[in-house]
């Protein structure tokens, strides 16, 4: 019997470390906000990854590969997003590039400089290292198909977000976007009014974001095994919205390397949703 395989449509498997005490935090019902402010989250794996040469990064990332080709997954989108210096950045990248090209996993590479603000950095500044440094290099060396932004508080606001977004596009980028993860802050809208291909995680969209999504027809890609809030499934199921389940797998926090394993939390979650 020949079955097609996954397709895992968001996921980070370039990074040094992990973040399981992030992971025992979570299941004893700390937030997202609370774990950041407690020194854990996105800045812990910058931390790490910056140290890691590209060999170790590689090493780990083919590691994370196998385990995605044993769950049934072939095909993996993968950001960039645990560097947040140029040269990081670039640097997760040419291991994502490298990874596609000596494993069997089909990679669609995007580029998430956006993922947070550097602690060394102000915000005005580092929007404007990723738009005038980093997005020319990445899309000048080919490392790249997609730019995404965590268009979130305290990360970056719709403004920002607008501004790379629109920089990148204007480079030739086809476009994602974290929308609406941890508040409702119109991620999702800024999603429709540009086009963006895809809005992920969507916990916290409201009825008018989603509905905005659904008339332009993209894609709200909804990942399980990240909250437990599932109000975003349930407003693009209840619109007829077009969405999938991903694994949303890192490794750093969320050790599910398999579709199938959100499919199956998914279906014992959302209620009113049928498996």
């Amino acid at each position: 019997m020949v079955l097609p395989g996954f397709v895992d449509a968001h996921a980070h498997p370039v990074f040094a470390g992990n973040r399981l005490d992030d992971f025992e935090r979570r299941a004893r019902g700390e937030t997202y906000e609370q774990i950041a402010a407690a020194g854990g989250g996105i800045w812990s794996t910058v931390e790490k990854t910056r140290a890691a040469s590209d060999v170790d990064l590689l090493t780990q990332a083919t590691r994370h590969a196998r385990w995605f080709l044993g769950c049934g997954t072939t095909t993996v989108e993968a950001k960039s997003g645990y560097g947040l210096t140029v040269e990081d950045e670039l640097k997760i990248l040419s291991v994502i590039r490298r990874l596609n090209q000596e494993t069997p996993l089909e990679i669609v590479p995007t580029f998430l400089g956006a993922h947070a603000v550097p602690r060394e950095m102000r915000a005005d500044k580092y929007v404007n290292c990723v738009i005038q440094e980093m997005l020319p290099q990445v899309v000048s060396e080919r490392l790249a198909e997609f730019c995404d932004v965590f268009c979130e508080c305290g990360y970056f606001d719709v403004e920002q977000s607008r501004e790379i977004l629109s920089a990148a596009k204007k480079l030739g980028l086809k476009l994602r976007i974290h929308a609406d993860q941890l508040t409702n802050s119109g991620g999702a809208k800024l999603a429709a009014e540009l086009k963006a291909t895809t809005a992920d995680h969507l916990e916290k969209t409201d009825v008018q974001g989603i509905a905005g999504l659904g008339l332009r027809a993209w894609v709200g890609r909804l990942s399980a095994c990240t909250r437990n809030d599932r109000g975003g499934a349930r407003c693009c199921y209840c619109n007829r919205f077009q969405s999938w389940f991903v694994a949303d797998a890192k490794h750093a926090n969320d050790p599910f390397a398999g579709v199938h394993t959100n499919e199956n939390v998914a279906g014992g979650s959302v209620d009113g949703i049928d498996n």
